[in-house]
């Protein structure tokens, strides 16, 4: 990711006072990438490559207005170069996209942190599900696992990324407020910029939807529409979201660490059996709250109780489907059987569950997302 630097910085690392910098951006030989809304200047990376140009000029006895002159057809020659789009979407790592499915659809990707027994990890960056899940299976003892959302630098850089690409809006779109402090972090990195257009939506959800979100409005990007219409279609689909998912039993989240709950009580076998129970579970209408669809005694009862309510919405909804995602974590053969029954009617992905949703999820668990819309 490219660094960002503050004048105070630059002094420091060239042995240049603040006023000399100044006077070269006065000069139009140097400029800040942009202002806070504290109007402090922040500068690009490549500000460095500049200021080593200049000192190098000048000890060569060069005055300023001819170092200008050889800058300006840089700035020139490098403008001729294709720059990014206006209009930059960025995902948390919630949404499961893989690398390729990102880079197809120009969708930036931040991580959200996982901690296990004390080790820091990046989702999806220097851990993935399968790497998540091999730790799980091979763990001696309890193992203490804590995910934490990206930090307000953490976005502060992102956008400053996407703005150094030629970023002019920027649609941040994020698991669910309820879900996690992403939201509110990702405001607070907003709140510091003042003259680019930074749109923090809460996805009302998590998981895969959040790709499928960001890959149709792309859609509807590219396809020339306004930021209004662009704006309402997003919301629409937030609110027509429907999701079923189902996650490992409760007795295996607590034999994998993942939910501390002493099951050796004076119920004995009653709380075991009831903990052996997979739920299926159900958000809808752009709610994120999640409630239980039924108790299934296998992973094939709870796959065909998904089948049946994802069928059954489908055939009612009047409006028309967009997008399903399948998202999972080792259910490979089974998530492909749910692509093949539903790919006919819409374009489907299909994907690994990010690491922040394995450990909440665990292992053998699945989610599908329906996305409609009117048109």
């Amino acid at each position: 990711m490219s660094k960002v630097l503050r004048i105070k910085e630059i002094s420091q690392n060239y042995k240049l006072t603040t006023r000399t910098i100044r006077f070269w951006e006065e000069k139009g030989l140097i400029e800040p990438d942009f202002r806070t809304s504290g109007k402090r200047r922040v500068y690009g990376e490549d500000v460095e490559k500049t200021i080593k140009e200049i000192l190098n000029y000048k000890n060569q006895g060069m005055s300023l207005e001819s170092i200008k002159e050889l800058l300006d057809k840089k700035k020139k020659n490098k403008s001729k170069k294709k720059i990014g789009s206006e209009i930059r979407i960025l995902v948390d790592s919630t949404a499961s996209i893989s690398e390729d499915l990102a880079n197809e659809h120009d969708i930036e990707v931040i991580p959200l942190y996982v901690s296990i027994n004390n080790k820091l990890y990046l989702d999806g960056l220097n851990i993935n599900e399968a790497e998540f899940n091999k730790k799980m299976t091979e763990k001696k003892g309890a193992t203490d696992i804590i995910t934490s959302p990206p930090t307000v630098e953490d976005f502060f850089n992102h956008y400053t990324k996407l703005i150094q690409e030629g970023a002019k809006v920027i649609y941040s779109i994020h698991i669910s407020s309820i879900f996690s402090e992403t939201i509110v972090n990702a405001k607070k990195a907003a709140d510091k910029f003042s003259d680019i257009d930074i749109k923090i939506i809460d996805s009302k959800t998590s998981g895969q939807a959040l790709a499928m979100l960001a890959i149709c409005l792309q859609e509807k990007i590219q396809a020339g529409a306004s930021m209004e219409a662009c704006d309402s279609y997003l919301a629409e689909l937030i609110d027509n979201n429907y999701l079923v998912v189902t996650l490992t039993s409760l007795k295996s989240l607590i034999s994998l660490g993942l939910l501390n709950v002493n099951i050796d009580s004076s119920f004995g076998d009653l709380i075991s059996r009831l903990l052996s129970f997979r739920p299926v579970l159900l958000a809808e209408n752009g709610e994120a709250k999640f409630k239980l669809l039924s108790r299934a005694e296998s992973i094939e009862d709870a796959l065909s109780t998904m089948e049946s309510s994802l069928q059954n919405q489908i055939k009612n909804s009047k409006l028309k489907l967009k997008m399903i995602g399948i998202s999972h974590s080792k259910l490979n053969v089974q998530a492909e059987v749910f692509k093949e029954k539903f790919g006919a009617q819409c374009p489907v992905i299909l994907q690994k569950g990010s690491v922040v949703l394995c450990a909440h999820l665990g292992p053998e668990s699945m989610g599908v997302n329906l996305l409609f819309a009117q048109n």
